[in-house]
């Protein structure tokens, strides 16, 4: 949130199609990709403040600062507001302010496209799994009536077939 407060986009997006980003580029971009602190946006940050947004965005979580640590960076103890501003225009700040509560619908959208993806997959090995289960006791049951046995009556209801018993009731 610092990253985007401070220059007004995203540090991970889809860079090909930014206006309507796939999921799995900004996943891409999350993953293999570093955080760009020389895009438009960043000319009148401070170091310090760059500096501040590097450390929260590490993507190694043993050298990510911890929330009591970031609260102790230099950039937040040391000077006032003015100068971790240090050249930043404060309208561009309230527009910048203006334009993330405008991007939380977008990324209100990518949450719920995550959700539905993992909810989708998450059905789809539920449908496999009885569907392979289903055919197992097919098969199960085949293969006990080749050999002309008997099947207990959970394969052969399983199976679709069944007792006479079983059919009558």
């Amino acid at each position: 949130m610092a990253y985007q407060l401070l220059c007004g986009r995203f540090p991970f997006d889809d860079r090909n199609n930014p206006q309507a980003p796939a999921l799995s580029m900004v996943w891409r971009s999350i993953i293999s990709e570093e955080p760009s602190f020389t895009r438009s946006g960043w000319q009148d940050i401070s170091q310090p403040a760059k500096d501040f947004c590097k450390a929260l965005l590490n993507k190694d979580p043993r050298s990510r600062p911890t929330a009591r640590e970031a609260l102790e960076h230099p950039w937040l103890r040391k000077g006032n507001a003015r100068q971790r501003l240090q050249g930043t225009q404060l309208n561009q700040v309230v527009q910048r302010l203006q334009r993330y509560n405008q991007q939380n619908v977008f990324k209100k959208t990518v949450l719920d496209m995550m959700a539905n993806e993992l909810l989708s997959r998450h059905m789809a090995r539920i449908k496999q799994a009885e569907e392979d289960e289903v055919a197992g006791a097919a098969a199960a049951a085949a293969a006990v009536q080749d050999q002309g046995g008997s099947l207990p009556s959970t394969a052969a209801a399983a199976a679709g077939g069944g007792s006479e018993q079983q059919q009558e009731e």
